[in-house]
């Protein structure tokens, strides 16, 4: 939620920015084929323009939009803005219609093993999230299942028929239950698809992000590679447990 964000500073928040497009910037990927950086406060694109300029080894296209959009509904989550963002950002640009698929990654955040995750998805996917919970843990009577959403892979025509209009979906408490959060609604939505073809809903392997959450929370701290070297292992020795 809105009123949870500590990481206001907006010089911090703009060097979390630019740290992560030069990440993407950098990276020899060669199934991405386009860069949409997409900002819905409205601050000026300038520095991060800049920063796509200067880089001399840039192979890959580069579109930065920014819009002025309010704050999301008193006790929704900020993943109702953030699908508007997207939605917007995709009708505003030119590189989306280029492309089948949508790789959504948060804006701050860097993702080193996002090659690693592309290669071992099967070619003909339709969808790849990462989920959790949605076995209850040995040592907790219930798991709240959710999808995580910092990263996404998705075919844009999938993307835009059966998650696009979520927000339209979401209901402000009270009363207080999963239609205030994308990643609860995400998951009640495709869980039932799971065996359908092209539904990843588990990925074959970790893809963590690097950087400084919205809450402030450092995804390199010791214990954040402790769980994610847990959820490492669980993939590969206890694949039905969804940690």
């Amino acid at each position: 939620m809105a009123g949870l964000l500590n990481r206001t500073s907006i010089e911090l928040r703009l060097q979390d920015y630019i740290e992560a497009i030069q990440f993407w910037l950098r990276l020899r990927e060669p199934s991405i084929g386009g860069i949409l950086f997409a900002d819905n406060s409205g601050y000026p694109l300038d520095r991060l323009q800049a920063v796509v300029q200067g880089e001399t080894n840039k192979k890959i296209p580069v579109e930065l939009v920014s819009f002025d959009h309010p704050a999301p509904p008193p006790t929704l989550s900020y993943g109702h803005n953030e699908l508007i963002l997207i939605n917007e950002a995709i009708k505003r640009s030119a590189l989306a219609k280029q492309f089948p698929y949508l790789m959504k990654a948060t804006g701050r955040y860097r993702f080193p093993d996002i090659g690693r995750l592309i290669r071992k998805l099967p070619s003909d996917y339709r969808v790849a999230l990462d989920t959790t919970g949605e076995k209850p843990w040995p040592w907790r009577q219930r798991s709240v299942p959710i999808c995580r959403f910092a990263l996404a892979l998705m075919k844009f025509d999938f993307y835009h028929q059966y998650l696009a209009d979520t927000p339209t979906r979401m209901r402000p408490a009270p009363p207080w239950d999963r239609r205030q959060f994308i990643e609860s609604m995400f998951y009640d939505q495709l869980y039932p698809m799971r065996e359908e073809p092209g539904i990843i809903l588990r990925w074959p392997c970790n893809c963590e992000p690097e950087g400084i959450g919205s809450n402030g929370m450092d995804y390199r701290s010791p214990g954040r590679r402790i769980r994610s070297g847990i959820r490492s292992l669980n993939r590969k020795i206890i694949p039905n447990l969804w940690l």
